[in-house]
């Protein structure tokens, strides 16, 4: 709250986009469901965050957990970052990146098989 009153000092003061904020990338960790969640039978697989941005925020990461697993959610300004689909390509890299160095050898290969298969599963 203490880095957002600029924020909101500007909001109600009604200052908001004359001013120059104090950050413009925001990224936080939103703590899901441990337990499968279920709507009529239906099984939810994956949840995936949307965040808004602040006037003069350029980037919003959001991290969302859900039974095991971390989806993250890139909301950006158009202007600022026009290519934002590289964010996400080269995050996901760096995951995989991290897993060869954090995992045994065979866990390691064996999840980014699947992550990978789980993409082009998506498209």
């Amino acid at each position: 709250m203490l880095l957002m009153s600029p924020y909101i000092l500007q909001l109600m003061s009604g200052l908001g986009g004359r001013m120059r904020p104090v950050f413009n990338v925001t990224i936080s960790n939103v703590p899901g469901p441990e337990e499968t969640l279920y709507y009529e039978g239906a099984r939810l697989e994956a949840m995936y965050p949307v965040s808004l941005i602040a006037h003069g925020g350029a980037l919003n990461i959001t991290c969302l957990s859900y039974t095991g697993s971390l989806n993250f959610g890139f909301t950006g300004c158009r202007d600022t970052l026009p290519s934002m689909q590289k964010l996400a390509v080269y995050t996901g890299e760096a995951l995989d990146e991290l897993e060869m160095l954090a995992l045994p050898p065979d866990t390691a290969t064996q999840k980014s098989v699947r992550r990978k298969v789980a993409a082009s599963n998506k498209k």
